[in-house]
């Protein structure tokens, strides 16, 4: 599952033309040691994570981006907490010659690439989907669309992906402002009905 992640995960996109040679004030230094090419461009997506299980006790998430214009999944990051041939091996007695060998040859192929808490597997995603944009598509993600928790939001602001001048603003998602303004009207209805009060009556008010 991991390896065909990885090969659906480029998006083919025509490659501007970057001459080394030509002088740039933009150094290396400024995107991680990447030195970006010519006519990068600044869009719009939208963020959101999942997990395979609710309640934040998920051994898997996924990090995606969408673009805000076209709604293509322009890039993704899957995160593990688990991998099967470790678990495996866990009986395995660590001092043998052979364990040594196949933990050698493990480190290649384990699953895992996140440690911590499932929760924070969402912002963890984001800086590393934002910190890849320019080497991968060419593209600087200078608008973040997303639900109203903003701590995927602050990671990446903090992770400084793009050079001082390129600015990261957050826009709110519709789906999810919906999806709280309808679950407060309906804890609001609730107590209405505690209070003996119905909503056509406060509406004639």
């Amino acid at each position: 599952m991991f390896e065909a992640a990885r090969e659906v995960r480029v998006l083919e996109i025509p490659e501007a033309q970057f001459d080394p040679n030509e002088d740039s004030d933009v150094s290396g230094d400024e995107f991680g040691g990447f030195v970006p090419m010519e006519g990068t461009v600044d869009i719009a997506v939208s963020c959101d994570g999942t997990w395979q299980r609710r309640g934040h006790q998920s051994l898997y998430g996924v990090e995606t981006v969408i673009s805000e214009e076209t709604g293509e999944v322009l890039d993704y990051e899957m995160q593990s907490k688990f991998c099967f041939n470790c678990q495996a091996h866990s009986t395995w007695d660590r001092t043998t010659k052979k364990y040594q060998e196949w933990k050698e040859q493990q480190k290649e192929v384990c699953q895992i690439n996140f440690v911590g808490s499932s929760g924070s597997m969402e912002a963890s995603g984001a800086v590393t989907l934002w910190n890849r944009s320019v080497e991968l598509h060419n593209f600087c993600y200078t608008t973040f669309i997303g639900d109203g928790d903003s701590s995927s939001y602050k990671k990446v602001v903090e992770s400084k992906p793009y050079r001082e001048d390129v600015s990261i603003t957050k826009s709110d998602c519709v789906g999810h402002v919906q999806k709280r303004m309808g679950k407060n009207l309906h804890n609001l209805q609730v107590t209405w009905k505690d209070t003996g009060c119905t909503s056509r009556a406060w509406t004639t008010r």
